[in-house]
């Protein structure tokens, strides 16, 4: 209730925070779509996989954190390459191999983990899911300004960043709660029965967003939007 009075209030006023015409432009609606579905799964499992680190075997936080960095390291190096390619391949084709490779990245890592599954095991998927979220991060940005014109790319940046956001908390609660219907944290054993079924549902939206990337313009043009 409160999202259709927000919508029919911005429909209205002369100068609106969100204007949405900016969804008429598909390169902005798709781009939107596809960083709500890489922040839905890919932080949602995250989440879980975090967690998982410290449970099997029995390791701190500070530990568990600085065996996610063959993941979370990759965009730094990869996300400038993607910009650079942006213009020259297209922005929605980056970020759709972006979330196939994150797509990859998980269900190896799903399909890998268990109660005695060593690290050495988990590194080559995190590094082709880190790659992944590089090739999306730069070609986002890039696509979200340019299909605006330049007066709206503070609210266009804004909107993007709202929504994942968005994203990112729905992932993590959608993703929780299938992990609490079929596991729980009790024992490792119970921990991996609730993280299969949970990061699954994080690689299928992950690999739903890869399609709708697959949908935007190879070179959207700045529309102006009507407000």
């Amino acid at each position: 209730m409160l999202l259709a009075a927000f919508v029919a209030w911005e429909a209205r006023v002369p100068e609106p925070m969100l204007p949405l015409s900016f969804y008429r432009v598909r390169a902005f609606t798709l781009t939107n779509v596809v960083s709500a579905a890489m922040y839905f799964g890919v932080f949602g499992s995250l989440f879980l996989l975090a967690q998982y680190l410290q449970m099997v075997p029995q390791r701190t936080p500070f530990e568990a954190g600085v065996r996610t960095l063959a993941w979370t390291l990759m965009p730094m190096f990869v996300a400038p390459v993607a910009g650079l390619l942006s213009d020259r391949v297209g922005g929605g084709r980056l970020m759709a191999l972006g979330l196939f490779l994150q797509g990859v990245g998980l269900g190896w890592i799903n399909v890998v983990a268990d109660i005695d599954t060593p690290y050495s095991s988990l590194v080559a998927p995190m590094i082709v899911a880190g790659v992944g979220m590089g090739l999306v991060f730069a070609p986002t940005a890039a696509v979200v300004l340019g299909s605006v014109s330049q007066e709206h790319a503070g609210k266009a940046s804004g909107a993007n960043t709202t929504v994942r956001e968005i994203g990112g908390a729905l992932g993590i609660a959608v993703l929780s709660s299938v992990f609490v219907a079929h596991g729980s944290m009790g024992t490792p054993q119970r921990f991996i029965a609730g993280l299969h079924p949970a990061v699954w549902v994080g690689v299928a939206v992950v690999l739903v967003g890869a399609v709708c990337a697959l949908g935007i313009p190879r070179r959207p043009q700045p529309e102006g939007v009507d407000v």
